[in-house]
């Protein structure tokens, strides 16, 4: 994790190329938290309709989608902070053909359309976006760090967490062969969710401290994390893990590799 010598606690102390580097952030984190929701509003997630097993998970759904919505408020205010309004984005991700702020995991699976589906997303989607904020929870702009450190607290430690514990249930309950389904079938999505290795804005996000991770740093905690959760719920850990939906992550290898060993493909069921 990087350390910088120039702090901003004021969002009118930021310099202008600044501010436009982390505008490119929040509108994709935007996207994630507040632009998954209708025309309405209401979000993806509030609208429901498949059959909860339990009172917990309905009462669990209650608890993140309050979550959520906090999230979201921080970012909109973070956004009009530096001059920028977010509700534009927001309206073109929710009912305009072009995303190109909308992350493919939210837009190409189905997601929400079963318990165990919701479930499985979760786990490993919510486990990166934990994980993504750690790695801005050192920002230079100590407002968005505030809210990353919040973001973590609840991504990163409990939705998944909680999700993770769902699954092992469904798991065991005769769900096996359909969990690893779904686990095959969203693995390489959440893997992408990093963004690419190198990039000019990841140059850009390090030097201005607006993260102090890179993407593939970020990937391989993830990874490391996946390899360990996915194993708790009974199911096994992708045979070729360094394969996105988006490319490959060969650049991983080492990370993950270094503590646990050689990922091997003939897991026992």
């Amino acid at each position: 994790m990087r350390t910088f010598d120039f702090v901003y606690t004021q969002p009118d102390q930021l310099p202008d190329d600044y501010r436009e580097q982390l505008w490119k952030f929040l509108s994709i984190q935007t996207c994630i938290e507040g632009g998954m929701a209708d025309a309405t509003g209401i979000t993806a997630e509030g609208i429901n309709t498949y059959p909860m097993p339990a009172a917990k998970h309905r009462h669990f759904m209650a608890f993140k989608m309050a979550d959520e919505a906090d999230h979201a408020y921080g970012l909109f205010q973070l956004s009009k902070d530096i001059g920028k309004d977010p509700h534009q984005l927001l309206h073109q991700v929710r009912v305009g053909e072009i995303k190109d702020r909308a992350l493919d995991a939210f837009t190409q699976l189905d997601w929400n359309s079963s318990h165990l589906r919701f479930e499985v997303f979760a786990m490993l989607t919510e486990a990166a976006g934990g994980i993504a904020s750690t790695s801005a929870m050192g920002s230079t702009y100590v407002p968005w760090a505030m809210w990353n450190a919040r973001n973590f607290i609840d991504e990163g430690l409990t939705h998944s967490v909680l999700s993770m514990h769902n699954v092992r249930d469904l798991v065991e309950s005769g769900h096996r062969e359909e969990a690893q389904a779904l686990m095959d079938e969203m693995y390489p999505f959440a893997l992408d969710l990093f963004g690419a290795a190198n990039t000019k804005n990841e140059a850009a996000y390090l030097e201005f401290g607006i993260k102090t991770m890179t993407n593939t740093e970020c990937r391989v905690i993830w990874m490391r994390q996946m390899r360990e959760r996915i194993a708790i719920t009974g199911l096994n850990f992708p045979s070729d893990p360094y394969q996105g939906a988006r490319g490959r992550y060969d650049e991983c290898r080492e990370g993950l590799e270094s503590n646990w060993g050689a990922v091997r493909s003939d897991h026992a069921a």
